[in-house]
């Protein structure tokens, strides 16, 4: 998703903030587009710096619970916080002053849950709204390898270790280099 988000942001006119574990992601990140970049490990407290930088308008946040305060506070007014997952937990403590005074909405999106129908017109939204208008060369599709299904285990520990860069990829078939 980030890698996705960070080309979306700088394709719609935004600018994107973000966050990674390691100089190896947040150099990807800036090469992807990210106008600025922080370490959440060696920032836990990042709300100080965002509004440095200006604040955000929207976070897309998968960790949720232990990062919702330093959102909140990163938020501008009239911002919008999109949880997409709960890496970080499932409770976490509110501030709801700062929710009423600066107009913040919170939104909870996660797309498992949701009919095929409802997955399928998203899809299609998308596609007509953002993709048509695409030219080719303008996103750049970042899979960083490939595993064969029987190989699902290996992947799974793979991306647990948090060291891909970008997609990882399961294959139903042998892929054939390009010749």
């Amino acid at each position: 998703m980030g890698a996705a988000s960070i080309q979306l942001a700088n394709f719609l006119g935004g600018r994107a903030i973000a966050s990674a574990g390691s100089e190896e992601k947040l150099a990807f990140c800036r090469q992807l587009g990210a106008a600025e970049v922080f370490n959440y490990k060696e920032l836990p407290a990042f709300s100080r710096q965002i509004k440095e930088w200006g604040g955000a308008n929207m976070i897309l946040d998968p960790v949720a619970a232990s990062y919702l305060a330093e959102n909140i506070a990163s938020l501008k007014p009239d911002g919008r916080l999109v949880i997409i997952g709960l890496m970080g937990g499932i409770k976490g403590e509110i501030n709801l002053g700062h929710v009423l005074m600066k107009r913040l909405s919170l939104i909870g999106s996660t797309l498992r849950s949701q009919p095929l129908a409802v997955k399928a017109g998203l899809a299609r939204a998308l596609e007509e709204q953002v993709l048509l208008t695409i030219q080719p060369g303008q996103l750049k599709v970042t899979v960083d390898s490939s595993f064969p299904l029987a190989q699902v285990a290996e992947a799974q520990e793979y991306v647990g270790r948090n060291q891909n860069l970008g997609k990882v990829v399961l294959t139903l078939f042998p892929v054939m280099p390009m010749q």
